[in-house]
């Protein structure tokens, strides 16, 4: 959750949610976490760039694709961003953390070549994880699913702090 020491693996559950899982990756693929990051002055702002791919799943290859928009004042001096994805499961941990901003950063991000045939998009949320392991709902504008391709996608989530965040079925 919002601690240094989170682990980004574990398992997480509220009322038998947890965060929606990936398809299994390739045994071709030796990689289990996908790390972007970005320096960013907090009096400037700035964007940290998503695009990752990760073999398996129906489609053949699981991508993930957004972008992290940090406004101008959100923090003061610079920091190194980082958004760190494991193979396994629809969340990522943002860091540094624990960091709560002056204002909220904006998050869409898509994920694209995934199963999604089990999934009921009336009850797809959008959360973080506390530090207990229980989800909190984040604002966003929509979600977007399309389970024949695949898609699932989350528009303007407001991040208010950094922490583990992901989808939830």
């Amino acid at each position: 959750g919002c601690s240094q020491d989170g682990n980004v693996t574990g398992p997480s559950a509220q009322s038998g949610k947890s965060f929606l899982k990936l398809p299994a990756v390739s045994q071709l693929s030796q990689e289990t976490e996908y790390v972007v990051s970005q320096s960013i002055d907090g009096s400037v702002g700035g964007q940290v760039s998503i695009n990752e791919n990760i073999p398996g799943g129906p489609y053949g290859q699981v991508v993930f694709n957004g972008s992290l928009s940090i406004p101008a004042g959100a923090f003061t001096g610079t920091q190194n961003i980082g958004i760190t994805f494991d193979d396994a499961v629809t969340a990522a941990y943002y860091s540094p953390s624990p960091y709560t901003f002056d204002q909220p950063l904006s998050l869409t991000l898509e994920y694209s070549g995934l199963d999604l045939s089990g999934i009921n998009p009336a009850t797809l949320d959008f959360v973080y994880e506390r530090r207990d392991g229980s989800f909190e709902r984040v604002s966003y504008d929509r979600i977007e699913v399309d389970i024949t391709s695949g898609m699932l996608k989350v528009i303007n989530a407001r991040l208010p702090h950094f922490s583990r965040y992901g989808f939830i079925d």
